[in-house]
This record gives C-alpha cells, sequence and structure tokens, in this order.
C-alpha cells in the first residue's frame, strides 16, 4: 500500500491523497476498519481514518484501506464559545502558534489571521513605547538606544532587589 506524504518532512504533518491536512478537516483515532474510537488514549490507537475522504492509514503513514462513506464534517467541531476561549487563553500566554492547536483545525485560517493581527498590533504598540522613551531620552527615533536604556533600568532595579534581601 502507498504510504502518505507529509508536510515539509514533518511525521505528524500528513498531506492525505485528498490535500485534507490535520488542519483542515483532520484525522479521527480509529481501528483497522475506519471505525472511530471514543477514548484514544485508553485505547493506544494505532490508525487513523481521513475525515475527508476516508483513507485508513497506519500510524506509520501506510494507507492500507478505506471506509466506505467519509465523514461531512469534523467530529465534534469546537464551538463558537470555545473558539474564543482559546483566543483569551492565548492572550494571556501567547508562547505557542494558536493555528495549530489541536482539535481546532476547521478554524485554522480564523486563528492564524487572529494570531498575526494580534501580534501586529502588538508589535506598533512596543514600538510606539520605545519611540517615546527615545524621544524621553532626548533622542528621538533612537530606538536601539531606548531598548539598551530599558534593558539597563530592568538589570538596576533586578540589582536593588538582590540588595535589599541581601541588607534584610
Amino acid at each position: 500500500m502507498p504510504i502518505i506524504t507529509m508536510e515539509d518532512g514533518d511525521p505528524e504533518a500528513w498531506v492525505c491523497e485528498c490535500g485534507n491536512t490535520p488542519h483542515n478537516q483532520g484525522f479521527y483515532y480509529s481501528d483497522s476498519k475506519g471505525k472511530l474510537l471514543e477514548d484514544a488514549v485508553e485505547s493506544n490507537p494505532t490508525f487513523y481514518t481521513c475525515v475527508k475522504c476516508g483513507l485508513i492509514i497506519r500510524e506509520d503513514g501506510e494507507i492500507i484501506g478505506k471506509i466506505g462513506k467519509a465523514m461531512t464534517k469534523p467530529l465534534s467541531a469546537p464551538s463558537a464559545e470555545a473558539v474564543e476561549a482559546l483566543k483569551r487563553e492565548w492572550l494571556d500566554d501567547p508562547s505557542w502558534d494558536i493555528e495549530k492547536t489541536e482539535g481546532f483545525g476547521v478554524y485554522t485560517k480564523e486563528l492564524l489571521a487572529f494570531r498575526l493581527e494580534t501580534e501586529a498590533r502588538n508589535n506598533a504598540n512596543r514600538k510606539a513605547e520605545l519611540e517615546e522613551k527615545a524621544i524621553s531620552l532626548g533622542v528621538p527615533g533612537n530606538i536601539v538606544l531606548a531598548k539598551a536604556f530599558e534593558i539597563l533600568e530592568y538589570r538596576i532595579e533586578d540589582l536593588s532587589r538582590r540588595l535589599a534581601k541581601l541588607d534584610s
């Protein structure tokens, strides 16, 4: 049987023959006949089924068969409320690519746009802060110096805290 292709050589970024990926409609845990496994952790799945076309794929990427009828929509697609909750969670800790969150594949484009817009807004705000700092230092437009000055301020505050701990 053929082997499924992988996006950029990433073994977890499958691209099905139908073009489906984990971030589009996705794949669900199944048995070797394509039957949905409700509890993937308990069952330790070794097979996945493409939601879009029904191909059954072994965990090593080998296509072993196809179910007769593919699903027309993802299993338990997250609600709009779940998407908004995910966005709020990401805003608290934006250290990960929100659009790659497992289970939210149908919202990949929306989540990517949200991340990019938020990052652009945050970058613009940061640039404005640094420009203000540069002006207050008497060197308008010198962002590099403003950043260096902030680092020095932070280091001085840190040293002051450490000295205060030693004194007490």
